[in-house]
């Protein structure tokens, strides 16, 4: 997921390095607390479902991104009240969604453009329900939209619509939209993913389709290199199950456990060794086994049975922070590299200038700046290498 850098004033960013052995607690049983099931990165904060179907967030709160009630900041994982039995969580460069395993969404956090989907434009540090969206099955947050595919296959998408990224067709003078409208020309979805103005979705029948911006190809080959309103098809992949969405580049994995991106190239964004920009979608190499992918501002990551690997930039505005988790100073890497300590991963987010996973463990880990708390390990300091998030807490028996 993509959070744009260019379109809120940022907090000043630290270039101070840390280097944190990688690994958990080897303390009792009772200390150690649920684990985590799913993760999702945004601008400055993050967000992961536990095994007991609550979300925990921390990192970056101003906007009330955080969920807690009040908008502060928190370098430990914080619950969200009011959420149960979460089964999808999305993090936006100021907000954050879930959807419950009832079908119902919910948003939090900022709401300038309407991208919580509740009929508003009001800020709101607690959940609050997204309108007329009780089927969703998997939600997805851009800087200033949000989308969600529901029980029927389609897509639906709220908020900002400066480049068509809300998909319902027409010139894009439709307007932004402050409760959920449908995308034109996608079915049977069952994935969906949202940058700063674009989105994609995977389909059950392992197709990909993309709507919104297009000036980098990150819609694939069929598009114009401007926009598209409503959904078109990337023409060069098949056995999609999974996408995710960059600043200017696309990534999915498909159902052989191969990694596919195409879009804007720069530092290495798409994996294939080149820095060119590609429309065709084309094979990230080392990598196998995947079943999630993430895509950031300008670096891409992926998770599998076989390991954790990140690509593309290691930089945030010319310092290293550690995007790639390999624990060296280099500015970027064409090609995957491998996330130290990492041996599998069953979910992986990419932020703004932080990436984070859950290993088959349910442990999380996050690398990158750290100087908002976005690593959640209790520290406001930047990692070359992967540092453990706090477990939630223990829940104690009846």
């Amino acid at each position: 997921m993509y959070y744009h850098r260019s379109l809120l004033t940022l907090l000043s960013l630290s270039s101070s390095l840390v280097f944190v052995a990688c690994g958990g607690d080897d303390g009792d049983d009772e200390t150690k607390g649920t684990s985590y099931v799913k993760i999702a990165a945004g601008g400055q904060h993050a967000c992961a479902i536990a095994t007991d179907g609550n979300v925990y967030c921390w990192g970056n709160g101003v906007n009330g991104q955080l969920g807690g009630g009040t908008p502060v900041d928190s370098n430990t994982p914080t619950q969200v009240p009011g959420l149960t039995n979460v089964v999808d969580i999305a993090a936006g460069w100021l907000h954050t969604c879930a959807v419950e395993q009832s079908g119902q969404a919910y948003c939090w956090g900022a709401n300038p453009l309407g991208q919580h989907g509740n009929n508003t434009s009001e800020d709101s540090a607690a959940p609050v329900m997204v309108q007329g969206l009780s089927d969703a099955r998997t939600i997805a947050c851009g800087d200033a939209h949000s989308c969600a595919t529901r029980a029927d296959g389609t897509v639906q998408c709220w908020g900002s619509n400066f480049t068509g990224q809300l998909g319902y067709g027409g010139d894009l003078d439709l307007g932004d939209s402050l409760v959920p409208v449908t995308v034109t020309g996608v079915t049977g979805a069952i994935h969906v993913s949202a940058s700063f103005d674009n989105g994609c979705a995977a389909t059950m029948s392992g197709e990909v389709w993309c709507w919104g911006d297009d000036s980098a190809g990150q819609l694939g080959a069929a598009g114009d290199g401007d926009h598209s309103a409503v959904g078109i098809a990337v023409t060069g992949i098949s056995g999609a199950t999974q996408v995710a969405s960059g600043d200017l580049h696309t990534c999915a994995t498909t159902t052989d456990g191969s990694v596919w991106c195409w879009g804007q190239g720069a530092d290495g964004a798409l994996g294939d060794n080149m820095t060119a920009d590609n429309s065709t979608p084309a094979k990230v190499g080392a990598v196998s086994g995947a079943v999630s992918v993430a895509a950031g501002v300008d670096n891409s990551c992926a998770a599998g049975s076989e390991g954790v690997w990140c690509w593309g930039s290691n930089l945030v505005e010319g310092a290293v922070v550690g995007k790639l988790g390999n624990g060296t100073m280099d500015a970027n890497s064409l090609v995957a590299t491998a996330v130290s300590g990492l041996a599998t991963g069953t979910s992986i987010a990419a932020g703004d200038t932080f990436s984070c996973a859950v290993n088959s463990e349910g442990e999380a880990y996050c690398w990158g700046e750290g100087t908002e708390g976005q690593l959640g390990n209790g520290m406001n300091t930047n990692s070359l290498i992967p540092v453990q998030v706090t477990p939630p807490p223990v829940v104690e028996p009846l």
